[in-house]
């Protein structure tokens, strides 16, 4: 299974209780996006794909060479500032990590995974 990425539907549950490593998880289908009549899945994506697939060249992308990074999972009750804190040495960088993964805002969820700059 590692050679493709799991997507787990599981609605109706604030945690899902799948085992096993997954990318993407459903969880909604009765949500509401402007412009499209009927209900559309929701799903929080655990993996930047958009960017994988550019760089592997998928998807009619060209590929690109991307600035180097790590890649950290996010644990139980890790923020940013501790996440900046313990790869680039201050917490005060951690806007870096927010531009490097198009965040919006400082809220980011466990099991999620995060691209975090080279020191």
């Amino acid at each position: 299974m590692k050679r493709y990425a799991v997507w787990v539907a599981h609605t109706g549950v604030t945690k899902t209780d799948f085992k096993y490593e997954h990318g993407i998880r459903q969880y909604s289908h009765t949500g509401a996006v402007k412009g499209i009549a009927s209900a559309v899945d929701l799903n929080y994506s655990y993996k930047d794909y958009p960017a994988m697939m550019k760089t592997a060249g998928l998807n009619g992308y060209l590929k690109s060479s991307v600035s180097k990074y790590r890649e950290h999972r996010v644990a139980k009750n890790e923020n940013l500032w501790g996440i900046a804190e313990k790869y680039l040495g201050n917490g005060a960088r951690y806007a870096e990590i927010k531009a490097l993964n198009n965040l919006k805002s400082d809220t980011i969820f466990t099991g999620q995974v995060l691209k975090i700059p080279e020191k």
